[in-house]
């Protein structure tokens, strides 16, 4: 590993230096999905620096600098505490017990679509047929398991039917955000944890003097 500045103004050895005075090996990203799995709080500290987990919550700023960036790398910086993600392990089990796939469960509970009954039994989404010639269905809603963040800073989705560009987007979180500051981002495709279903993520706090309402 290089001495090159990474986005939190340390270097890469020095990053490196402290994992070893914590006496913790950063956990690969198999070990860290077995950690999940396995409630191991005692391997929790293991987890800092794995893309999508938080050991301590983001502050707003530095928030606002990984949207504004928004790759993959920096992206995969924002992500659940340990004991978030355990409990959303443990929602996924449930869910894929009843439905075929997570994307199932999103476009029932998200969009109110039908199901049918798949030959194991479990459910299934029945996709409207015109969907694709009828206007998109773009719905707001809270993020279920939102990201490990400062109490005072919120975590939405919005989803779509289809994709929505940037001026749209940025209009659903204009109607829904007002008196806030706001950030807006999808995350690149590695990192996505549903992406056969378009949605962005949106991070907002009230908002302050001296503050903009785009973030």
């Amino acid at each position: 590993m290089g001495a090159g500045r990474t986005p939190g103004g340390c270097t890469a050895l020095e990053e490196d230096a402290n994992s070893a005075e914590a006496g913790t090996t950063p956990a690969s990203r198999e070990e860290a999905a077995h950690i999940i799995a396995e409630n191991d709080v005692a391997a929790f500290p293991r987890l800092r620096g794995v893309p999508g987990h938080q050991l301590e919550p983001v502050p707003w700023a530095r928030v606002v600098v990984l949207a504004r960036e928004a790759t993959e790398a920096a992206l995969g910086q924002l992500g659940r505490s340990p004991a978030a993600l355990v409990v959303y392990h443990r929602f996924k089990l449930q869910v894929q017990q009843e439905y075929v796939g997570i994307a199932d469960y999103v476009q029932v509970r998200v969009f109110g679509f039908d199901t049918a009954c798949a030959s194991d039994g479990r459910k299934e989404v029945v996709v409207p047929a015109d969907l694709g010639t009828r206007e998109p269905m773009v719905v707001w809603r809270p993020n279920d398991f939102p990201y490990h963040l400062d109490p005072d800073v919120e975590h939405h989705n919005v989803w779509s039917t289809r994709p929505l560009p940037e001026a749209e987007l940025h209009k659903v979180v204009q109607r829904n955000r007002q008196g806030y500051e706001w950030v807006a981002f999808i995350n690149p495709t590695p990192i996505q944890t549903i992406p056969s279903v378009w949605h962005a993520h949106i991070i907002s706090r009230p908002l302050r003097q001296g503050g903009h309402a785009n973030g």
